[in-house]
């Protein structure tokens, strides 16, 4: 997740005073949870993963991404040669179809035109073939800091083996549409990978009907929750929405849409629309379904390990993300 976009902190010892303001907003808050809580399905009690994917290669695609070999994953360095090294052997393993030589494609972005690698590959759907969903990841991270290594095992190698692990399935389920797989590069400098996507897309950017965008997916918090985004100005998507989450296998719950609050060492106001790589899409009207998680200690931090990920969460999220696939792909054609 970017960081131009949070400035996320622990908080700092000592007491934070609330005003009055503060307080009656989240007592308001609390009473429209309750109210609203009969609506939803309770969440699961455990993470409780199937059989969609393989829980083995999922987790050890994200141990190989995050690990200090890849340095931080940082944009124009070798840990982010050694990323994409994976990222194309992964693809072809899969025997997934490939637009460009070795699934990259260069871009340049910022004053000093620094050059950036989008990994991509894609799937011909059985039915509508020429109708695509495109699905991003983004691979790159902070890198390393002096000795110290932003390993970004949550942010996003995550959401990157969450997307290898949903192209597996995919490649032995056949979708009705095509599927275009989006590893993208230097989303944390201010998404510029994705911006290059729409930009430069390899297929008419009028035949992609939906982008898929996973970033965070492996640490649901004290409250082990998952987020499901764009469905708020989608009546579609809502609609599908609710079916995901009632079919889902870890508490799944529709949010960070739209402009909100987060509590760090101060209230900061967050626009979760320009939040991650669904935002070019959203610029240009491509519906979008996002998923993450909230914000916690080791975002941005070296901490941010495969160690300390959520093995039954992650399981259970990606086996969450693969069903609301299979959802989205039996949705109408015609928008």
């Amino acid at each position: 997740m970017a960081t131009a976009r949070f400035k996320y902190q622990t908080k700092v010892a000592g007491r934070v005073r609330l005003n009055f303001t503060t307080r009656l907003f989240t007592l308001l808050s609390l009473i429209l949870v309750v109210s609203c809580s009969s609506k939803l399905p309770p969440c699961p009690p455990n993470a409780s993963p199937t059989l969609l994917i393989d829980r083995q290669t999922l987790l050890n695609d994200l141990k190989i991404l995050s690990a200090d070999s890849m340095e931080g994953r940082k944009v124009g360095t070798k840990g982010s040669a050694n990323a994409q090294d994976f990222i194309a052997q992964r693809f072809q393993q899969i025997k997934l179809k490939s637009f460009e030589e070795n699934f990259r494609h260069f871009f340049k972005y910022g004053s000093d035109q620094q050059q950036g690698v989008n990994m991509i590959a894609w799937l011909k759907g059985k039915q509508y073939s020429d109708q695509y969903i495109v699905v991003t990841a983004h691979y790159d991270h902070l890198g390393k800091k002096g000795s110290r290594i932003f390993n970004g095992a949550d942010d996003n190698a995550s959401g990157v083996s969450a997307m290898l692990s949903l192209a597996e399935y995919l490649s032995k389920n056949v979708p009705r549409r095509s599927v275009i797989f989006v590893a993208t590069d230097a989303e944390e400098d201010g998404l510029h990978g994705a911006k290059a996507f729409i930009k430069n897309p390899p297929v008419e950017l009028e035949q992609i009907k939906y982008n898929f965008n996973l970033d965070m997916v492996a640490r649901g918090g004290y409250r082990k929750r998952l987020y499901l985004a764009g469905t708020r100005k989608n009546k579609q998507l809502n609609s599908l929405a609710a079916k995901s989450i009632n079919q889902a296998k870890v508490c799944l719950r529709k949010g960070h849409e739209g402009r909100t609050r987060i509590r760090g060492a101060s209230v900061q106001s967050t626009n979760w629309d320009n939040a991650s790589d669904h935002s070019p899409f959203v610029k240009k009207k491509i519906p979008y379904l996002y998923f993450g998680v909230d914000l916690h200690k080791d975002y941005h931090q070296p901490s941010d390990t495969f160690e300390n990920i959520n093995a039954d969460f992650f399981t259970a999220s990606v086996e969450t993300i693969v069903n609301t696939f299979r959802l989205l792909d039996q949705e109408p054609i015609d928008q």
